[in-house]
């Protein structure tokens, strides 16, 4: 199946991210990835179609072969009997289907033909796609490359981001290795649109302000860092279910698939950690304002309140399974 790409879509890919694409439509970038999956998309289909007629040319040769066995049986059996009309009109019959036969096989090598000069076609276009998405990608990065700072943690998506896309090596001259690493490129691609589609966008800061353990940890600002941290966690969890439902059994067999459901739960642990480290600067900071040793026995509850969303929130395991439950249900009200 040939799918059809949106730049939206494209552009709104984790790692494309890094790259600030603002018009995805007028994006060189985004248009020669689209162009990249289609070559790739069509070589599949060729290569499918190639494999589906050689299997039906060997059937077709089974066929013959046994119907050529068939009659040398029939020619010696003939031979040993008087014969009849009955046994004429069979071994005639036979005949036919044998012409009729070496004419399919006839015309499905034709078509094998047809199809190979196709697929050779198509790997050249995939060549040449691929190559002008690494010359985009390798370009715009040296382009943003400059104007950041190397210690920012834009810097630093964005080497990711090239890193994983198109991967720098040093004294590598064997083209397989080099289409490897495309094939991740165009793995990535293809299943991180359906994953991300199918994970939704992200939740508002309001949806999640309003839930219970959030309220007592004191997170009363939207742009709170831990209600961004919460947020990006819980859209990065649902991205990777997304790509292990979909992947898990292909990464035995396919390299490139199982680089990128290893990237995108790199990305998870990295988002959880994170989280944890900014729930736990969020109570410090705050603990100090509400702990009643400094500020009175009135506000032991609320402290108490406060430390039981700590122990909640501060655990990964334990704050997915709550946010995740408790969004459910709001979602269905």
């Amino acid at each position: 199946i040939i799918a059809t790409h949106f730049p939206v879509d494209i552009a709104s890919l984790p790692l494309l991210q890094p790259f600030q694409i603002k018009k995805p439509a007028e994006s060189s970038i985004v248009n020669t990835i689209i162009n990249e999956q289609h070559a790739n998309d069509t070589l599949t289909v060729m290569m499918n179609q190639e494999e589906k007629l050689r299997g039906d040319l060997q059937k077709a040769k089974n066929e013959d072969s046994k119907d050529n066995e068939d009659s040398n049986n029939d020619s010696t059996k003939a031979g040993k009997s008087t014969g009849n009309a009955k046994k004429s009109y069979k071994k005639s019959t036979k005949k036919q289907s044998n012409a009729a036969n070496i004419q399919k096989i006839k015309e499905i090598e034709c078509q094998i033909d047809t199809v190979s000069l196709t697929l050779h076609q198509c790997r050249q276009n995939l060549a040449q796609f691929t190559g002008w998405t690494k010359a985009m990608l390798q370009a715009e990065y040296s382009k943003l490359a400059v104007t950041l700072d190397q210690n920012s943690q834009d810097y630093s998506d964005l080497e990711e981001a090239f890193s994983f896309l198109c991967p720098r090596l040093t004294g590598v001259t064997n083209s397989d290795h080099e289409e490897y690493y495309h094939e991740q490129r165009l793995a990535y691609v293809k299943e991180m649109i359906p994953a991300t589609k199918k994970a939704g966008e992200r939740n508002f800061p309001t949806s999640l302000m309003a839930l219970p353990y959030i309220v007592k940890f004191q997170c009363d600002d939207p742009e709170s860092p831990v209600v961004a941290a919460l947020i990006d966690e819980m859209h990065q969890l649902a991205i990777t279910e997304c790509c292990r439902a979909r992947l898990e059994k292909q990464i035995a067999s396919d390299p490139a698939k199982f680089k990128v459901l290893k990237h995108v739960e790199e990305m998870l642990d990295r988002k959880e950690v994170v989280t944890t480290e900014v729930v736990r600067k969020h109570y410090r900071k705050r603990s100090i304002k509400l702990h009643p040793d400094r500020n009175g026995e009135h506000m032991r509850p609320i402290f108490e309140e406060f430390t039981d969303a700590r122990t909640v929130l501060s655990s990964s395991r334990l704050r997915q399974s709550y946010l995740r439950g408790m969004l459910d249900v709001f979602k269905s009200y």
